[in-house]
């Protein structure tokens, strides 16, 4: 069923590809968000609570690929080392991911406290080392062809930002284009 699910949300997210400002490409068209339907992450998400793999994706990991157990494998290393995580979800088609993409940057330069990481998602892994390349990603990236990550966490669309408390609870997020006040609210809830 799992599986059933993942490969739903990565056909929805790949025929709905991101649009205008603000604007994300929502589970399914028209449908409101309270009646979305109910994802693991909604209850709540704890990355303690997910089985370590052998060993956890490199601190600087680039494009490397990885699947939820992982990607929460890395989140557990940097709440040890007492940082809060904030993931990005992106990919090539998203224009809203691309126009997010600097504030970011700049804000993650800047908040050397807090650990950021981008995942690639449900694309080919080339379209990914095009748009770090592009835009020089300097933090951290993720590459999820199969949407496993964006799924775990909850994500409906793109773009979709998360963050992570020291503790490994899910915190905050944000659906949609990332802007200079949601992106600090969203960090003044993972502190």
């Amino acid at each position: 069923m799992r599986r059933v699910l993942i490969a739903l949300i990565a056909v929805v997210l790949g025929l709905a590809a991101c649009t205008g400002e603000g604007e994300i490409a929502d589970f399914g068209p028209g449908v409101p968000d309270d009646e979305q339907p109910e994802l693991p992450a909604d209850g709540g998400l704890d990355v303690n609570e997910v089985a370590a793999p052998g060993e956890a994706p490199p601190a600087d990991a680039q494009l490397e690929q990885v699947d939820w157990s992982e990607a929460a494998a890395w989140i557990r290393r940097e709440n040890e080392a007492g940082r809060p995580v904030v993931i990005n979800f992106f990919a090539s088609f998203c224009e809203p991911c691309k126009r997010e993409l600097p504030l970011l940057l700049d804000t993650a330069a800047a908040e050397t406290d807090v650990a950021f990481l981008g995942v690639h998602t449900m694309e080919q892994r080339e379209l990914g080392v095009q748009m770090v390349d592009e835009y020089d990603i300097a933090f951290p990236t993720f590459h999820d062809p199969s949407g496993d990550v964006v799924f775990e966490v909850g994500g409906r669309g793109l773009p979709h930002t998360v963050a992570f408390d020291t503790d490994g609870r899910l915190v905050s997020r944000v659906f949609g284009e990332l802007t200079a006040t949601n992106l600090d609210q969203l960090l003044s809830e993972v502190r």
